[in-house]
């Protein structure tokens, strides 16, 4: 039996809704399982997607405009970005500042992103967020 490969990209929108969620990682495991991931980092990237989407749901108006996802392998890294219509102003890349206190309510998503992966970086420009983040796909982590 021969298996679907992947296009190397993954890109679709998201209506603000928790109920969203489910269906768009089940489509992103389709996604990285077609493209040979190992189930090691296809689990730790459907953690890393939910958060992004979940707090690009979160942060998005009611009735707001549909948050945009796109993940991207290169061959060695899988490259995910997020993105809505926030209104933030937020702009960091690297160690973000304010995490230093794991055990706070709320606010924990770039946290869990950040120790997934290898870069991340939150823009803000003219009422738009996005969030970039990389994972490298390197199997001596796996040791």
């Amino acid at each position: 039996m021969r298996r679907a490969v992947a296009a190397p990209t993954i890109e679709f929108d998201l209506e603000p809704s928790v109920a969203e969620l489910a269906p768009a990682r089940r489509r992103l495991r389709d996604w990285l399982e077609a493209s040979s991931v190992d189930a090691h980092f296809v689990d730790e990237l459907l953690v890393v997607a939910g958060e992004l989407l979940s707090n690009g749901i979160d942060a998005t108006p009611a009735g707001g405009v549909p948050v945009h996802f796109v993940g991207r392998n290169d061959g060695s890294s899988i490259h995910f970005e997020v993105s809505n219509h926030a209104g933030g102003t937020e702009t960091w890349s690297g160690e973000r500042p304010d995490l230093e206190d794991p055990l706070r309510d709320r606010g924990r998503g770039l946290a869990i992103v950040e120790a997934l992966t290898d870069t991340i970086a939150v823009n803000s420009l003219d009422g738009r967020t996005v969030v970039r983040c990389m994972r490298v796909l390197d199997q001596s982590r796996l040791a």
